[in-house]
């Protein structure tokens, strides 16, 4: 089987045969092609696209709240009871609860084999001198207004639930991938003066 031989190398072989003197040609350089610059179809040459990972919003959600940047946390003034200390509650020791009776604290009633019907299974009772707060003389936090917990707003988005985009900084745009930002790409074209040969014999 015959191989096809490239243009160059028939035009170079044709001259030697013919005993010509080869010239080579002053506008490729005697390569047969040269690079040019084209627009880049991708971006129509203004160098950047819409920035694929806000979709060109510029932001996108916060990843420490994934959106939701408010939400409730127990108050560190009276963790989280809805009241303030006063002193120790002696009547459950600051426990907040004290154990049931009749069950022992387990929430089984073994006699029956049934849940405690005292304190419904839970083997604890809220102290009712404290109400659970496990101070005496409690007072109403007014920090959280008594109910024990606090609004807390994400730090990392300042409580809007987005932050500006790490790719576009917010530009909405980003560099095309295409060209690198360049708004052209750089093709090989024949040479048009020459053909692809590179010169010619004379």
């Amino acid at each position: 089987m015959f191989k096809v031989l490239p243009l160059v190398l028939i035009v170079l072989v044709a001259g030697l045969v013919q005993g010509q003197e080869w010239i080579t040609c002053v506008s490729c350089g005697g390569s047969g092609s040269y690079d040019v610059d084209v627009v880049c179809d991708h971006c129509g040459g203004s160098g950047s696209v819409v920035c694929v990972t806000c979709n060109g919003i510029g932001n996108i959600l916060c990843p420490s709240c994934n959106g939701n940047p408010v939400y409730t946390a127990p108050c560190p003034t009276c963790n989280g009871t809805g009241f303030t200390e006063g002193g120790i509650c002696a009547g459950c020791n600051g426990e907040g609860s004290i154990t049931c009776g009749y069950c022992g604290g387990t929430g089984w009633d073994s006699a029956n084999d049934t849940p405690c019907s005292l304190c419904d299974g839970a083997g604890r009772f809220t102290c009712s001198i404290c109400l659970g707060s496990g101070y005496s003389n409690p007072e109403p936090c007014m920090f959280c207004s008594s109910t024990g917990l606090i609004t807390v707003y994400c730090n990392d988005c300042d409580g809007c639930g987005y932050i500006a985009c790490p790719t576009c900084g917010k530009s909405c745009i980003m560099a095309c991938p295409s060209c690198g930002g360049r708004g052209t790409i750089t093709v090989s074209e024949i040479c048009s003066v020459c053909g692809g040969t590179g010169g010619r014999w004379e």
